[in-house]
């Protein structure tokens, strides 16, 4: 279910207007994972919590996600091909009956003709093959795989850094697909970057939607959630979302911070980085969804 929420077209108009947002929900937290403590003590996850992924990708996608994701973090296991791995993970949650989800592989030529080898025979709607480009890959090899791509139907999703956009030729990444995911560290970079791409891509004639991944702490009181942030910062010893947006705070809060930044042409749609499985999920998918959705038609 896409809401539609107002933008900024372009920074040479400025015109407003209304656009439908899409949003995601990364899950990649779901992953085998091993934490190091400020301590120097180490713990382990090594698999995948593959029950809690596939209910919880369910859940969102039933009730107004437009998809989830599966990024580079997500491990599956700890032996094997991780961009494989992730991307046998999203055909079994094709099979569950979760609607469309985005999964990255490593833009590798020998990786990416892998992955498209295993879509052969697989609803080609329901699965996006995303992969994080830094200016810097061998473009007519990674042209030919998506050319293959392309001719299976099989969607592709760009993953670029807001910084990498500015220092590069933006329409190196617009011709992929007709979204974007971005990472940036302010929503005013994020606003840059955003520009800067659907400026190339109109010269060339096309539409592209920029979608901004949004860190997520959500609690009743935005103290509350300043402590979980404190709380999660001490046990990792390391800095939460420290070059991503994010939002820490009420389900108001993030509603607010969502539509405010949309509006400000940062973004033309969102992928939530839920800080915790259980809280910060439901609290999107119960909370935050609906309260958009309540804006959007009221």
């Amino acid at each position: 279910m896409t809401i539609q929420l107002t933008t900024i077209s372009c920074k040479a108009t400025n015109e407003e207007i209304l656009r439908d947002a899409a949003v995601g929900l990364d899950l990649s937290l779901l992953g085998a994972r091993t934490e190091r403590f400020g301590s120097g003590e180490e713990l382990s996850r090594k698999s995948a919590n593959i029950g809690m992924l596939f209910a919880s990708a369910q859940a969102a996608t039933t009730n107004g996600i437009d998809f989830v994701c599966l990024s580079k973090d997500f491990v599956v296991s700890e032996t094997g091909n991780p961009s494989l791995d992730r991307v046998k993970a999203a055909i079994e949650m094709i099979k569950y009956g979760v609607s469309q989800i985005a999964v990255v592989i490593a833009p590798e030529v020998e990786t990416f003709n892998a992955t498209l080898d295993m879509l052969e025979g697989v609803d080609s709607s329901r699965i996006v093959l995303s992969f994080p480009l830094s200016g810097e890959e061998k473009t007519d090899e990674l042209d030919t795989c998506i050319s293959r791509a392309k001719e299976m139907n099989v969607q592709l999703l760009a993953q670029v850094d807001a910084e990498t956009v500015l220092a590069s030729n933006p329409e190196r990444f617009i011709h992929i697909g007709p979204d974007i995911r971005m990472n940036a560290p302010t929503p005013h970079l994020a606003r840059e970057a955003r520009f800067a791409l659907r400026a190339a891509a109109q010269e060339s004639g096309q539409e592209l939607r920029v979608l901004l991944d949004i860190g997520v702490i959500i609690s009743a009181t935005r103290q509350a959630a300043k402590e979980r942030l404190i709380l999660n910062e001490t046990i990792s010893g390391k800095k939460m979302f420290s070059r991503t947006v994010h939002v820490i705070g009420t389900v108001c809060d993030i509603a607010d911070a969502t539509e405010y930044w949309l509006g400000q042409g940062a973004a033309d749609g969102v992928v939530y980085l839920p800080a915790s499985a259980g809280t910060d999920v439901a609290s999107l998918v119960k909370g935050v969804i609906p309260f958009l959705v309540g804006r959007a038609t009221a």
